[in-house]
């Protein structure tokens, strides 16, 4: 039904543009994502407290507490790891998007 309305070059036009409509947001979130993201003021903060926790807690030999801060500081360093992957995920999702666009292209000149 919806070919009486479409022929194929402006098929392949809509899809070129919708690829491209979603690829080029895809790459730009995965980059803010890994530069904004993975270098928090706040993660910076997190990390330096527990840093210095850790160290109270060595020299007053409270034994829960660092180890407690131990799991805290590893738990920051996964969630850095978490979002730097989410970040090259979308990246190469938008590549991707932008690559076949670009094939599609081809096919049309």
């Amino acid at each position: 039904m919806i070919a009486q309305y479409f022929n194929q070059p402006d098929l392949q036009v809509s899809i070129i543009l919708v690829l491209l409509g979603s690829g080029l947001p895809c790459l730009l979130a995965g980059i803010i994502i890994l530069i904004g993201r993975s270098f928090s003021g706040e993660m910076r903060t997190l990390a330096a407290t527990s840093t210095e926790l850790s160290k109270r807690a060595i020299s007053h030999d409270m034994a829960s507490i660092a180890s407690t801060t131990t799991d805290l500081l590893s738990t920051i360093n996964d969630l850095m790891k978490t979002a730097a992957g989410t970040g090259a995920f979308l990246i190469l999702v938008g590549v991707l998007m932008m690559a076949a666009a670009y094939w599609i292209t081809n096919g049309l000149i």
